[in-house]
């Protein structure tokens, strides 16, 4: 099967960090150029914690990896919705909020975020996305 590779990286607002899509199936490409250290099958996420010149500062660097051309399932926009879920999680656990059945609202607006952005990058649908 013949690689392919496209990725986009956007700054996540309010909650700092940065957000990597990549659309591939080269594992090799995407740890040269980003070091995720693992394989994947179809969709996978996954975050980086850099250390910045303030030691109790991070810099964090999340990614959403999708392989649309995996032989192990389809990877559509369910998937996409459930990556985001799991990025929300880790955006969370950051931030030190965890959410709860109350208190979801900045939960949903990561995800919303997230997969907004993912739908225009991974499927080519424009959304109005909040800025």
């Amino acid at each position: 099967m013949e690689k392919y590779y496209k990725e986009m990286q956007f700054e996540l607002p309010i909650y700092g960090g940065d957000i990597t899509f990549i659309h591939s199936n080269d594992i090799d490409k995407i740890n040269e150029k980003h070091d995720i250290g693992r394989h994947f099958s179809h969709a996978s996420t996954y975050e980086h914690n850099v250390k910045t010149d303030d030691p109790d500062v991070f810099h964090y660097k999340y990614f959403i990896v999708l392989n649309s051309k995996s032989k192990l399932g389809n990877v559509g926009i369910g998937c996409l919705c459930h990556e985001a879920f799991h990025l929300s999680n880790m955006i969370c656990l950051n931030k030190g909020f965890i959410p709860t059945f109350e208190n979801d609202e900045p939960q949903a607006y990561i995800i919303q975020y997230i997969f907004n952005k993912g739908l225009e990058f991974y499927f080519g649908f424009e959304q109005e996305i909040i800025k």
